[in-house]
């Protein structure tokens, strides 16, 4: 066993001893896009390919059930960027470590009210061609979970516009309705959210009790 596949079987064994799991459901590549800024791309496809290696040995092995890349910018920057990660690129260097039968499930990337770039801005080549993250991801049939949804909670204490509360109707609160922007945007399959209270569980849950909003309810806070 390689020396980095080494270190990635004791990283996910000490996360399945903390969590008291046998299996991961999914375990994520955290910020991988922050590596281009010190190392050129060449040298990062080799460190992505170990990695990937390393995670489908794992999966192999039964103590990870899929695996994703949890980014910052690096999905919803336009190509040009010196940190854009293609997640085409991923699937394909998942592709040829393990083939179709890879374990690529995921990505993860900040969305909400004031970092909506990953619904509207067209950052990622796909077969039909220039799309937002969202649904770049969807055409690649991965989950996509959205980050900082509340935007580590500035969002929940502001005065949000009465525009927010007009599209979001029957919601009490600005985290609820900032939360449910998040969750509402097509190709989302959920938003992430932190809590420091029993209370701001409750409040956050609540939302439990409605279905997220149309999707174009979504979009048209930006036309």
């Amino acid at each position: 066993m390689y020396p980095f596949a080494r270190s990635a079987e004791i990283l996910i064994a000490r996360s399945r001893s903390n969590l008291g799991l046998e299996t991961v459901d999914l375990y994520y590549l955290h910020n991988v896009e922050t590596q281009l800024t010190q190392v050129d791309r060449v040298v990062f496809e080799k460190r992505l390919a170990r990695a990937i290696e390393a995670l489908e040995e794992e999966a192999e092995a039964g103590h990870v059930a899929a695996w994703g890349i949890a980014t910052w910018d690096g999905l919803r920057v336009p190509s040009e960027h010196p940190e854009h990660l293609s997640i085409a690129a991923v699937r394909e260097a998942a592709e040829k470590v393990a083939g179709e039968r890879h374990h690529f499930r995921a990505v993860q990337l900040p969305f909400n009210l004031a970092m909506a770039q990953a619904a509207v801005y067209r950052s990622q080549a796909t077969k039909n061609g220039r799309q937002p993250a969202l649904l770049a991801a969807r055409d690649e049939r991965l989950a996509a979970f959205g980050s900082a949804s509340i935007l580590q909670g500035r969002l929940g204490m502001a005065e949000l516009p009465d525009e927010i509360a007009a599209a979001f109707p029957g919601l009490a609160t600005s985290a609820q309705r900032a939360l449910q922007f998040a969750r509402s945007a097509e190709g989302m399959t959920g938003a992430l959210v932190g809590v420091s209270s029993p209370e701001h569980a409750a409040e956050n849950f609540e939302l439990s009790r409605h279905s997220p909003a149309p999707p174009e309810r979504v979009l048209s806070l930006f036309q």
